[in-house]
Parts: structure tokens; C-alpha cells; sequence
């Protein structure tokens, strides 16, 4: 039975995360996840489920929020969402994340810990050191970095307008491509089961059919990521052809690029299948190491990781993993209300100072890199009583 001033605790701990996550993007997990555990009393797939759902209320509406008003790129008058990033980086976190439940089962509880702490620790430093060089340049331009001028406005418009043109840049055929790997993502996990959640079917782990299941699974991944490759190659040769350049914050789509992105977004789901979060923190640092402004970062990001948010929500909901309490559905609730009037006062502040979004994200790192070390040899030692935290483990027992 949870005390009314832990419950309390834990609502506002989780509001804050709502408001940090609805402004960066990602980066809120890693505190309110051990909180929800602490204070609710919920278990590690419990939180991670109720947190799951939260990230799925404020990206559907965010996204939905951008679509419906046409919301702009910074830059020139594309949209504020890089589709082909996001076409990239779903069916590569979705690889990831098989090939990380599959590590991460073997490995020591206290290497994941620490491995996890470095992580978080690197890219907070990263953060902050980005944050400050933009904070410097709007300071010295007295404007956002990065502006267009009115000519280039124009430009852009027009070639924002012959794009619009072609089937390659179509947002719909590349939502259409995300869904396909929801879907896959969906019925992959109910079928062969997943750390947090079995299989509806009985399907064991490490028995035939779950290698035989799980080998389909990574072949229609790669035959989408393969697909989404020519799609944004196509665009490309497309623009080029027509002389059409990039935006000054966009990616130039080669080879080369498509590559490194789509083995960066396989890490980026490697390291979040250990406790469910971080996916979302390191699409943010890919796309903020590779120049783009961090306004298109957070709607990015948020499209990224609204499937796979919605996958797990629905798999946790079917396997009755998501908790239906009064703290759980008084969050879920309180979630919209608390998007929409965060985001509503962000804006005017993003307008001036984009840097806003890399500070937010910083401190969030790092009290999350703190957080995720304490809590979890906490729970090893005092919760699980568990003193083999660097014992190697094996995937091959039921471990929902």
C-alpha cells in the first residue's frame, strides 16, 4: 500500500518528467523510472510501462500538434520533423533493441549499471559542452543560430514546394514504412514473447521456434531498413538532379551517412532495452552531433520514438504488465494538460533561445546517470537480495 505523501512524491517527480521530456524530447527516464519504482511501489516493468504510456500521450501529441499546424523547420519552410531521420533510425533501434535484450540477459547486473552510468556520464559532458557553444553563438548573433535570411526564406519555400512534388518525399508513404515496423515490433513480442512480457502463444525462450521467430523478425527488419535506404537515396538523387540543397542544419543523405546512422540508432536501442530508457537520449545526441537544430531534434525524436512507445504500451496492456491504479490513470490525466501548457510556454521561450532544449537535456542526464547507478544496486542488494550482481546470466529461462 503506497502512503499518501509517497504517492505524492511520486506524481511530482513524474510531472517534472513530463515537462523535461515534453521539452527535450527524451532524457526524463532515467530519473522517474527508479521513482516510480521508490515511491509507487511499482516493479521495473510496471514503471517502465507506466512511463512508456506517459511518452506516448505527450508524442502523439506533439506530433500531432506539428502536423496539424503545419509547423516549420527553423531554418526555411520544411517541416519541423526530418522524416528521413526517422525512417532511418526505427527499423535500427528495433535491431538493436532484440540484439540488446539478448545481451543484456547475459550480462552482469552491475556491468550493465556501470556501462549505463558511463553512457549517461558522456553524454551529459557532451551536452553540456553543446549547449554552452550555442548559448555563446546566440549571444554573439542576438539571434537563433542558424536563422535563413528572408532570401533564403523564399528559396526554401519554392523548393520546399517542388518537393512536396515528389513521390519520394511523400511523409505519408514514410509514415505508412514506420507503421509496417510498429506492427512488426507488435506482433513480434507477443508472438515470441519479450523480457518484460511472455508470449501469448507459450513460445519459450531459446526453444526452436523462438530462434526460428525471431530470425523472420530480423530478416523483415533488415528488408525495411534496406527499403527505407532507397527511399531517402532516391530522394536525394532526386533534390540533386533539380538542384535542390539542403537546408544548413539537414543531412546530405549519402551512403556513407545512411550507414553510420542506422548502426548509431542500433546502439541507441542496444543500451535502452537494459531498463527501457535511453533510446530516445541518444537519437538526441546523434542528431545534435551531426548540426541540426534542436528544435528539429526534439520533433525528431519525438516520431522516433512514438512507435516503439506505442508498441510496448500495447504489449504491456495486453500482457496486463501496465498498471490501472488511481496513481497510474491520475498520471496518465494530468499528462495532456501538463503537455500542452509546458509546450505552450517552451515555444516562446525556443524562439529566442534554442539552447534552452540542450541545458534541459543536460541536467537531466546527469541526475539520471546518478540515479540509474544508486537505484539499481540498490534494488539488487536491498530489494532482489541479490549479492551476484556480477554473475553472467542466461536468456535462456523465463525471466517475465
Amino acid at each position: 500500500m503506497v502512503s499518501m505523501l509517497y504517492g505524492t512524491i511520486g506524481l511530482v517527480i513524474s510531472c517534472t518528467g513530463i515537462v523535461v521530456g515534453n521539452a527535450s524530447g527524451a532524457g526524463a527516464g532515467g530519473f522517474v523510472v527508479p521513482c516510480l519504482f521508490i515511491f509507487l511501489n511499482y516493479n521495473l516493468s510496471q514503471a517502465v510501462a507506466v512511463w512508456n504510456a506517459v511518452i506516448l500521450i505527450i508524442s502523439l501529441w506533439r506530433i500531432g500538434n506539428s502536423m496539424l499546424t503545419r509547423e516549420k523547420h527553423p531554418e526555411g519552410s520544411k517541416s519541423i520533423i526530418d522524416f528521413n531521420s526517422v525512417l532511418i533510425f526505427q527499423p535500427s533501434l528495433f535491431i538493436g533493441l532484440e540484439c540488446g535484450f539478448i545481451t543484456m540477459s547475459i550480462l552482469p547486473e552491475g556491468v550493465k549499471l556501470i556501462g549505463f552510468f558511463l553512457m549517461l556520464s558522456a553524454l551529459t559532458a557532451f551536452s553540456f559542452k553543446k549547449a554552452y557553444a550555442r548559448l555563446k553563438a546566440e549571444n554573439e548573433a542576438k539571434k537563433p543560430l542558424l536563422r535563413t535570411t528572408s532570401l533564403e526564406m523564399g528559396s526554401s519555400i519554392e523548393e520546399a514546394q517542388a518537393q512536396d512534388e515528389s513521390e519520394a518525399y511523400c511523409p505519408v508513404k514514410k509514415l505508412l514504412l514506420n507503421g509496417l515496423g510498429f506492427v512488426l515490433l507488435t506482433v513480434s513480442h507477443l508472438i515470441i514473447g519479450s523480457p518484460k512480457a511472455a508470449s501469448l502463444i507459450g513460445i519459450a525462450p531459446c526453444s526452436k521456434e523462438y530462434w526460428i521467430g525471431l530470425f523472420i523478425y530480423f530478416a523483415l527488419l533488415l528488408s525495411l531498413l534496406y527499403y527505407s535506404y532507397q527511399i531517402v537515396r532516391k530522394e536525394r538523387a532526386w533534390n540533386m538532379e533539380r538542384g535542390i540543397k539542403p537546408l544548413p542544419s539537414e543531412f546530405e543523405w549519402t551512403s556513407e551517412l545512411i550507414l553510420n546512422t542506422a548502426l548509431l540508432a542500433i546502439m541507441a536501442g542496444f543500451f535502452s532495452s537494459s531498463y527501457g530508457v535511453g533510446g530516445g537520449i541518444i537519437l538526441n545526441m546523434i542528431l545534435i552531433y551531426k548540426g541540426v537544430d534542436p528544435q528539429v531534434v526534439t520533433a525528431t525524436t519525438m516520431l522516433s520514438i512514438i512507435f516503439i512507445c506505442l508498441s510496448t504500451t500495447t504489449v504491456y496492456s495486453i500482457t496486463h504488465v501496465l498498471p490501472l491504479d488511481a496513481y497510474s490513470i491520475s498520471l496518465f490525466i494530468m499528462t495532456l494538460p501538463l503537455t500542452i501548457i509546458s509546450y505552450g510556454c517552451l515555444k516562446k521561450i525556443l524562439a529566442k533561445h534554442s539552447s534552452v532544449i540542450l541545458f534541459i537535456l543536460a541536467y537531466a542526464l546527469g541526475i539520471s546517470a546518478v540515479l540509474v547507478l544508486i537505484f539499481g544496486f540498490y534494488k539488487a542488494y536491498c530489494i532482489d537480495h541479490n549479492p551476484n550482481v556480477w554473475r553472467f546470466g542466461s536468456m535462456c529461462h523465463k525471466a517475465f
